[in-house]
């Protein structure tokens, strides 16, 4: 055997297979004979200790989950206790501005789609998804993730951003939003056939990729090659600056909003701060270095409050896009007047959950 080759192909720190190569070593087995037996018993002792692994947990299952169960009742529980008042407050907020998305839908869609306005169509139905994203939030919340109903809310933010850009940009742009779903198509398409066979599946037809080709190049002739960016159904209202998210939310003054934002980023990527930073966490001492993997008590402050604004952002780009009437101007004023309760709220509960963190601290001191 070459001083290169490798010898005992397996963890050589792993104590159950250093006890087995001892042993042979103590029989006498010379070390070219121990490594070619380890490469032939070690596959199938692995596969049937896992399998072993495997049965004695399905044997617990019950057991674990049960208990599980116990304490996650316990925790739901002392969340109601300590944030039961701001979250159903944000969830009537959110009910009422799916009540009166539904109502302003139903009073509008057919003037709406007769006279071809795109910008309607677009508002009411990024309406529709922030409704969904903010009941996501709210569970997540409930539910005791903090950060995670924070990195949801980003996408509701990007929604409030873009119905109020495409709302006061007008038709044309919002028809090119709309119609860039196509351009995204293609793209997918294309990422899928460079890895389709590595993840297990078909090819697209070379005639199907050709289509969506074609019908993405036919908008990027209407609308100029920079179409086919990210945010290319946005370049010509935002030249000469440059198409990106950021100058989207800064055209219509929501920049102020980006420290959130950047926020939330933290717990939407594996970027160094997410790991060391999580709302979850917030109560926690100055150079805690608490582990969270499971929910938390803490830190719905800002996932409540930002969600609360960001719907009532959405609900009144909508609801005063077509409909100027006293009863539109009262239900947003309605809607304005719980959000300013829910935020209240939010702050009291925070306040009232510190307080008491601080008082657990001063008697448990470390």
């Amino acid at each position: 055997m070459s001083d290169d080759a490798p010898m005992f192909s397996a963890d050589d720190d792993d104590p159950l297979l250093l006890e087995i190569i001892n042993g042979l070593l103590a029989e006498g087995k010379p070390e070219e004979e121990i490594d070619r037996h380890l490469q032939n018993v070690l596959p199938e002792a692995k596969a049937q200790a896992a399998a072993h692994l495997l049965d004695g947990l399905r044997a617990r299952v019950d057991e674990m989950f049960a208990d599980r169960r116990h304490i996650r009742r316990g925790f739901l529980k002392r969340q109601r206790e300590k944030w039961g008042k701001p979250l159903v407050l944000l969830s009537m907020l959110i009910e009422a501005a799916r009540e009166a998305g539904e109502e302003y839908n139903r009073s509008y869609q057919d003037v709406a789609a007769a006279q071809q306005d795109f910008v309607f169509d677009a508002l009411r139905r990024l309406h529709a998804r922030a409704c969904l994203v903010a009941g996501e939030v709210l569970t997540l919340m409930e539910s005791g993730y903090p950060s995670g109903a924070m990195a949801r809310w980003r996408t509701l933010h990007e929604i409030a951003v873009v119905g109020r850009f495409l709302r006061e940009q007008g038709k044309d742009v919002a028809e090119q939003y709309l119609l860039h779903h196509v351009v995204d198509t293609y793209k997918t398409a294309t990422d899928f056939q460079r890895h389709c066979r590595t993840i297990g599946y078909e090819p697209f037809s070379a005639e199907e990729i050709a289509r969506l080709q074609a019908e993405r190049d036919k908008l990027c002739q209407r609308f100029g090659k920079e179409y086919k960016a990210q945010w290319g159904w946005a370049v010509e209202a935002l030249k000469p600056k440059q198409a990106s998210f950021a100058e989207i939310e800064a055209a219509v003054s929501f920049d102020h909003h980006r420290p959130y934002f950047k926020l939330a980023c933290h717990s939407n990527h594996a970027g160094s701060k997410g790991i060391q930073f999580d709302l979850g966490n917030a109560l926690n001492p100055p150079g805690s270095d608490c582990l969270l993997a499971g929910p938390s008590d803490a830190g719905l402050l800002d996932p409540g409050t930002c969600t609360a604004v960001s719907i009532l952002q959405v609900t009144a780009n909508l609801v005063l896009y077509r409909n100027a009437k006293l009863t539109a101007l009262i239900v947003i004023e309605s809607l304005n007047l719980l959000t300013d309760e829910i935020l209240e709220s939010f702050a009291t509960a925070e306040a009232e959950l510190a307080a008491k963190a601080e008082t657990m601290r001063i008697q448990r001191p470390e």
